[in-house]
């Protein structure tokens, strides 16, 4: 009796780990967003908000863990090398009286050049990434939060990896 408790708990912990829930394994899908011309793999549907010039989608959150995962994709058209201009000079210098400590750098994710950032908050509760990249005339912008003290979670980095710009025959 023991040792099948042993076992069961031990495949409970090996399954939660893996993305589970109580009621099965996670299914992860992918969503399209043809109005802003990406598809991104979820554990569940995103949540749309509008905001200034924009939608942002909240790609996952959890918050017993203080887990949150959003990209905000931007309206209109934007010119990505004059972004990627301004993004150089503003990156490189510290916002004034921010409550955050930032550190960014310019990176190239499959074969595009994009701004990332590692983020604590100040009030020691927080650490996070954000990433602004500026693909086919549009520019997105990842934001994810955890607890600080802790690594970026796995689920963080399987979502921003899945992200993907659609061909433009998908675009509307």
């Amino acid at each position: 009796m023991a040792l099948w408790l042993f076992v069961s708990l031990l495949t409970c912990q090996a399954q939660e780990g893996a993305g589970t829930s109580r009621s099965g394994p996670t299914r992860w899908k992918e969503y399209i967003y043809p109005a802003y011309g990406f598809a991104v793999t979820l554990p569940q549907a995103a949540k749309e908000s509008g905001v200034k010039n924009g939608t942002q989608y909240r790609l996952y959150w959890n918050e017993d863990k203080g887990v949150v995962v959003n990209l905000t994709a931007q309206l209109g058209f934007t010119d990505c090398a004059s972004w990627l201009d301004w993004a150089k000079g503003a990156f490189n210098q510290p916002p004034p009286d921010s409550p955050f400590q930032v550190s960014s750098k310019l990176v190239t994710i499959d074969g595009e050049p994009a701004i990332e950032s590692e983020v604590l908050q100040a009030n020691d509760l927080q650490a996070g990434y954000n990433r602004q990249q500026c693909l086919d005339g549009r520019l997105y912008g990842f934001e994810a939060r955890w607890p600080k003290g802790q690594r970026r979670p796995t689920i963080v980095n399987r979502i921003i990896k899945s992200f993907r710009v659609l061909a433009k025959e998908t675009k509307q």
